[in-house]
């Protein structure tokens, strides 16, 4: 025991199934490690002693990613196991049942659909091609509205927003740049941020509700308060900030991941980022 440092990658030999541990800190007589199956646990050195993990099985993105709060004893970690089951509970049948279907996917789909329809994007070549950027934005507010994704607030300030001609132009514009650019992701993302910036309207609802319903098989949608508590309870550090940046997004991207590739390994197959 004397041996591990902090840092290390472990397992405890009488408890395989809390999976892989770090070893987060080391007293006299006592080691703090956070096991991905288990959350941070303090163990005694006087009763146990821990196993180095190989190098082959020394990495995990959980790992690679906890918050500081995965340091303090008692933080709010839930193991996919349990969420697993709190979501089972909640929705019988799990993302192929009737309450999913009816309460959290066929709207959204929906949405994403109607989004394919109005603004694919040889309808923003047309529409752009002849400076009609009110059409663009008004299909856009019907988009917005197929869903509740945004707060009654954020609707408000959205829908203000595009009655402006000014606006108008910019947010077709970026609009089209964000779902569209051949340019990298995180070009894509701030520019758009700094258009809804200029158009006073930069939230997290909006700067990620449309990439989420036009692509919901990689994008994502960001709704601060549910998507922190996520997180904490993930212990996934995400740099969570309210103004809009692209490290808080992949930040939070790569968690959404995760849990997908999590959740297809428990043979739950979620099929995109809405069933996420």
């Amino acid at each position: 025991m004397n041996q591990l440092k902090p840092g290390d990658k472990v397992f405890h030999p009488n408890k395989r199934e809390w999976g892989l541990g770090k070893v987060l800190g080391i007293g006299e007589d006592r080691i703090d490690v956070f096991f991905v199956g288990a959350g941070n646990k303090q163990l005694s050195t006087n009763y146990v002693t821990l196993e180095l993990a190989e190098a082959s099985e020394a990495s995990h993105p959980l790992l690679d990613n906890l918050t500081a709060a995965s340091q303090e004893k008692g933080s709010n970690f839930i193991s996919l196991p349990e969420a697993i089951q709190k979501f089972l509970s909640a929705f019988p049948g799990g993302f192929e049942g009737s309450r999913f279907h009816s309460e959290e996917r066929e709207y959204k789909v929906a949405a994403h659909e109607l989004c394919l329809k109005l603004l694919a994007e040889n309808e923003f070549d047309c529409l752009l091609g002849a400076s009609d950027y009110a059409t663009i934005c008004e299909r856009a507010r019907r988009i917005e509205s197929a869903t509740n994704l945004l707060a009654s607030f954020e609707k408000i300030k959205f829908n203000d927003a595009l009655k402006n001609p000014l606006h108008q132009k910019r947010f077709a514009v970026g609009l089209c740049d964000l779902l569209y650019s051949k340019e990298d992701a995180s070009t894509q993302f701030s520019r758009f941020a700094q258009t809804l910036t200029e158009m006073e309207i930069a939230k997290w609802p909006i700067a990620t509700y449309f990439g989420f319903v036009r692509f919901p098989e990689h994008r994502i949608f960001i709704k601060p308060e549910v998507t922190q508590k996520a997180a904490a309870l993930c212990c996934w550090e995400i740099n969570y900030q309210s103004e809009l940046n692209w490290r808080t997004y992949s930040g939070a991207q790569s968690l959404y991941h995760y849990m997908r590739e999590q959740l297809v390994r428990a043979g739950l197959n979620p099929r995109d980022m809405i069933d996420v």
